[in-house]
């Protein structure tokens, strides 16, 4: 083999290794960083959702079709035999309109029944491809879209998906793992067994406290005159 030939084997060793160490079979660099998960679901115009057991909004028979144009005038007016206290059908991007109900659990409810409607618009705020897209919980599928189910509104535990429980505190009821730092009522609401003052704590010495329960040692101190809406400190 004589020089030149030498030369253009070494280019084309040269060409396969750097092919080798830069690219992948995808097209796509193979450094394994993870890329950016798109969150933003496919939608088919026409695509029929509900909500599933045990979700229990599913009682309502809420059946939401997507539409290829959504504005404040695509959606069906909600109609039943009943006072339905203003409660709209207002047009979403990913699940589209409320196109079928049932009035004989929606008249006697109209309360939960706008809470429901409300979690499908909650549901495209908190849209996820993967549980670590959530602050918190699980990514879940929610109608025809996958969303971060424990940041969703809550009314009763069933709303918060698996291992989750929606508790009512002292605002807005939220979903929580009983986890410390969490909102909690009582003892119940935490998985160590101590809620201190309106948060899960592991009621150790220096925690805050609203009584003796609420801490290991079985000793809330409160200075002398201090009041008891403000927390205590166990001891």
């Amino acid at each position: 083999m004589d020089t030149s030939d030498r030369f253009r084997s070494a280019m084309v060793v040269g060409v396969i290794c750097v092919c080798c160490w830069g690219c992948s079979s995808d097209g796509g660099s193979s450094d394994g960083v993870n890329q950016t998960t798109d969150t933003t679901p496919e939608v088919m115009y026409g695509q029929q959702s509900m909500f599933e057991e045990p979700d229990p909004c599913t009682k309502f028979g809420f059946v939401f079709e997507t539409v290829e144009v959504c504005d404040e005038t695509t959606c069906p007016a909600l109609e039943c035999d009943c006072d339905l206290d203003g409660l709209l059908n207002p047009c979403r991007e990913t699940v589209g309109c409320l196109k079928e109900w049932d009035c004989d659990v929606v008249c006697p409810a109209i309360t939960d029944a706008f809470f429901c409607i409300g979690r499908a618009t909650s549901a495209e705020k908190n849209l996820c491809a993967q549980d670590s897209d959530c602050e918190q919980g699980s990514c879940a599928p929610i109608l025809n879209v996958q969303a971060c189910v424990q940041e969703l509104p809550c009314r009763e535990d069933g709303h918060c998906g698996e291992g989750a429980q929606c508790v009512r505190g002292f605002g807005t009821p939220v979903c929580t793992f009983g986890e410390v730092g969490e909102i909690c009522v009582d003892a119940e609401d935490c998985a160590t067994g101590f809620c201190g003052f309106e948060e899960c704590t592991t009621g150790s010495a220096g925690e805050s406290c609203r009584d003796d329960l609420d801490c290991a040692s079985g000793d809330c101190f409160y200075e002398e005159g201090q009041s008891r809406t403000t927390p205590g400190v166990c001891n």
